[in-house]
């Protein structure tokens, strides 16, 4: 069936679908990944036979929308495909397009998608949805797209090539409702946040947009907004962004080698109506451009604390509008631009050094705690960012603790302040700077 969709900004929007599940309770399984291929599938979920057609249509009818305004309006659960599974099957030159959904489940599926059959086609859509789950899915050719739904997650994905929309992204995230939408929660569900976790994107061109919309992290506790985390970003053209997100938690990430610098973005990057997001503990370097990239001046107070930033074309962090931006225990090293770029809120407790236009610039300064040595990395140009110790380091390719003739500056080095209480012993009673503060990995102490 053609499912064709005037959309109000003017176009055209269409959808040949093969498959179109209107119901509720349906598995759909195949027998494994590598042996049910479906070529040409295009899949749909919607009650009303028009996925993403309804997603538009609760954005632009947001009065009578029971996701944007709840409080007036309940869920009309005739509405609702509930209980739908996917399992164990690759789609080739397709897609799959889910809308108005609880309790999806899409896991261990690969969708390929060489040319999309319209404009804003996503390889894997889930628009509308409520705890809807992407595990061990690999995509190819197109991004997979949450859009305007609650407690969905990625885990553990594999997210290869493509594009997708500048404004939403080769791999997005809408984790709840638009910004400036301050309604109350909705009643018949949980309030839950989405997150990325363990996922690998790569070879992707445009940027790759996380939105975590909804807002209860306004009130500045990290993770109420959603978490990315333990993910690989790497060989991509522009930037990973952080766009119109409250409260969301981007932590212990490796991002790297980003292949272009457009429009001066930098690898990560922090877009207008952004505000009490935490990035926290991520690796980011071998990036053209700068290492952090704060966009515009409608960005609101961020956290910044425990990354390392290193070897990139630009600044290790680049704060153009001077946004009240905390700095804390970071290792800022070897940039080819000023280590620290811009006013900000607070600096504090970092290493900042070697970079080739200067340490601080832009009217930075260095702040309490702060240092300029080497941090003697394990082996930085192998992406083992461990600091080195006399006591023991991890190495993460033996798999086991080693020693070294010497010890990093930045063990025992990060804010007093800080919990400490998850690195080894001996730990000296204090956090170590960088990408392994506070966690099991964190090099060990030389008690003196």
């Amino acid at each position: 069936m053609t499912v064709t969709y005037n959309h109000p900004y003017g176009f055209v929007m269409k959808w040949k679908f093969n498959i179109m599940i209107r119901r509720s309770n349906v598995v759909l399984r195949g027998q494994g990944i590598d042996k049910t291929i479906l070529v040409g599938a295009i899949i749909g979920v919607n009650k009303h036979g028009r996925p993403h057609a309804r997603n538009e249509w609760h954005y632009f009818h947001r009065e009578e929308s029971w996701l944007f305004t709840p409080y007036k309006n309940r869920i009309d659960w005739d509405d609702i495909c509930r209980y739908v599974v996917f399992k164990d099957f690759h789609i080739k030159k397709g897609a799959i397009s889910t809308d108005e959904t609880l309790d999806l489940l899409i896991s261990d599926v690969r969708v390929d998608v060489v040319e999309p059959h319209q404009r804003y086609q996503a390889a894997i859509g889930l628009y509308t949805a409520l705890n809807g789950l992407l595990k061990r899915c690999v995509i190819t050719g197109r991004f997979p797209y949450i859009s305007k739904s609650r407690a969905c997650s990625m885990i553990d994905c594999d997210i290869i090539g493509g594009s997708g929309r500048w404004t939403e992204g080769p791999m997005g995230i809408n984790t709840g409702r638009h910004y400036d939408d301050y309604s109350k929660d909705l009643p018949e569900y949980p309030t839950l946040w989405g997150n990325i976790i363990g996922c690998i994107a790569k070879d992707f061109s445009g940027p790759l947009h996380f939105y975590s919309f909804e807002g209860s992290g306004i009130i500045g506790k990290h993770g109420e907004g959603g978490c990315i985390s333990y993910n690989l970003f790497e060989d991509f053209d522009h930037s990973v962004s952080i766009t119109q997100s409250f409260g969301l938690t981007i932590s212990h990430n490796i991002i790297r080698r980003a292949k272009r610098d457009i429009e001066g973005e930098g690898s990560l990057r922090i877009q207008p109506y952004s505000s009490n997001n935490y990035v926290m503990g991520n690796i980011i370097y071998n990036g053209a451009g700068h290492g952090i990239r704060v966009w515009s001046g409608k960005v609101g107070e961020n956290h910044i604390i425990g990354n390392v930033i290193w070897n990139c074309t630009g600044d290790g962090i680049y704060n153009s509008s001077n946004r009240p931006l905390t700095l804390k225990n970071n290792i800022i090293v070897n940039n080819r631009g000023v280590g620290i770029n811009g006013q900000f809120k607070a600096i504090s407790y970092n290493n900042v050094y070697g970079n080739a236009k200067g340490n601080y610039g832009g009217g930075a300064s260095a702040g309490t705690g702060d240092i300029s040595k080497d941090p003697l990395f394990a082996d930085p140009e192998k992406g083992d960012f461990h600091l080195r110790s006399k006591a023991g380091r991890w190495d993460p390719k033996l798999k086991q603790w080693v020693k070294d003739d010497v010890t990093s500056p930045c063990i025992d080095a990060g804010s007093p302040k800080d919990d400490f209480s998850k690195e080894p012993q001996p730990n000296g009673g204090r956090i170590n700077m960088g990408a392994y503060g506070n966690t099991n990995e964190a090099s060990k102490s030389v008690m003196r």
